[in-house]
């Protein structure tokens, strides 16, 4: 236990100062675009990278992985009912909301502390894994499904129709009306 609290310690040490050095105005003010960018787009996937090259295949297909696939599965089961059923969000809603309901913070904060409690980052590598082969593929396919879906609809039912719908306003509607797409020999809208 002793070595989670000093792993979150250590952490929130370096929360604490980069908090201060903020505070303080000591960096330019660019620099946390900057340092976020860097740490986002170079240091955390270099890290992945080097954490899952390093874990042995046992690692990667442990008890972990089942855990977590299971977890995460009834994490995002719940939520979609919830949601979907109860709160009468909409599909969209629905796939983030399970996203964020089943993500676990395993890229910045669990390769921290594993390496501070176990001695080894690659035991956070199922989680990672699952996220990113299975989970991240699953959700951008049904926003993709929903997008699709979406498109067609609005193709289908709004386009000889927009003063219909409220999310269409008035200038929009006058635009359509007046014909902006011009056949050149006759001059009005097709």
């Amino acid at each position: 236990m002793i070595e989670v609290l000093e792993g979150l310690t250590t952490i929130g040490i370096v929360v604490a100062i980069g908090y201060l050095v903020a505070r303080a105005g000591l960096l330019p003010p660019p620099t946390p675009e900057v340092l976020s960018r860097l740490v986002f787009f170079v240091a955390t996937p270099g890290l992945l990278v080097k954490t899952l090259a390093g874990a042995s295949i046992a690692v990667l297909m442990s008890d972990g992985l089942l855990v977590t696939s299971m977890t995460t599965t009834v994490s995002i089961a719940l939520y979609a009912g919830l949601a979907r059923l109860w709160w009468r969000r909409d599909v969209g809603t629905v796939v983030i909301g399970a996203l964020g309901s089943s993500y676990v913070n395993a890229a910045n904060l669990g390769v921290a502390l594993a390496v501070y409690v176990f001695g080894d980052a690659a035991l956070v590598a199922p989680v990672l894994l699952y996220q990113l082969v299975v989970l991240a593929p699953i959700a951008f396919i049904a926003c993709a499904a929903l997008g699709i879906i979406l498109t067609i609809v609005v193709y289908l039912f709004m386009r000889d129709r927009p003063n219909q719908h409220s999310w269409v306003n008035q200038a929009e509607v006058q635009l359509v009306e007046d014909g902006t797409d011009v056949k050149p020999s006759t001059g009005r809208a097709p």
